[in-house]
């Protein structure tokens, strides 16, 4: 056995150590099973958007389609918010429709107007950027405005926005997304 292999089997192990000694020490949250297995299979391994999915139980989302959210938020119409996102970039600055300009920006074309998809993102929306080695970042802003053509979804990070590859949006009417409550997407 090589060097690196020993070196590597060791680390899986001091991983799983140290999550077993977190499980048994924590009062609040006790770390499944599943988690150890991330642990390990996160280690150094870049992914794609099938696998970040599928470490997220979330669908891979595409774009200019039509999606509901979940259906515990009704407009005051008694209709459900539907979602047809048309693109997602990302921006190293951006300026809003106030003329600031904002860094580190993830910007979500949506066709659903405004004070439709408000009432979303204030109660149920949740995003996370993924970066290609599925470290997660949901230390963001959020932020809603008309723009030229379609409703923006502005999504706000302290950290460099070059770095993340996908975004997971959650939100999402489960009983027409395959059982799941939230869609991963390619940022471009």
């Amino acid at each position: 056995m090589s060097h690196f292999m020993k070196d590597r089997s060791t680390l899986e192990i001091i991983s799983i150590c140290i999550c077993f000694i977190f499980a048994s020490c924590s009062n609040s949250k006790a770390i499944s099973n599943e988690t150890i297995q991330t642990v390990i299979i996160k280690e150094n391994k870049v992914f794609n958007i099938e696998e970040i999915a599928k470490l997220k139980y979330a669908t891979i989302g595409e774009l200019n389609t039509i999606f509901r959210a979940d259906t515990s938020i009704q407009l005051n119409n008694g209709q459900y918010v539907i979602l047809n996102i048309q693109n997602i970039k990302k921006y190293d600055s951006y300026k809003n429709n106030k003329g600031e300009v904002l860094n580190n920006v993830v910007v979500i074309e949506n066709v659903t107007p405004v004070e439709f998809i408000k009432p979303y993102l204030d109660k149920i929306a949740y995003f996370i950027l993924f970066d290609e080695f599925a470290e997660e970042n949901s230390d963001i802003e959020v932020f809603v405005q008309t723009g030229k053509e379609n409703t923006e979804i502005i999504i706000v990070t302290n950290e460099d926005i070059n770095k993340y590859k996908y975004i997971l949006i959650g939100g999402i009417d489960k009983s027409r997304n395959q059982d799941k409550g939230s869609m991963v997407f390619y940022v471009n």
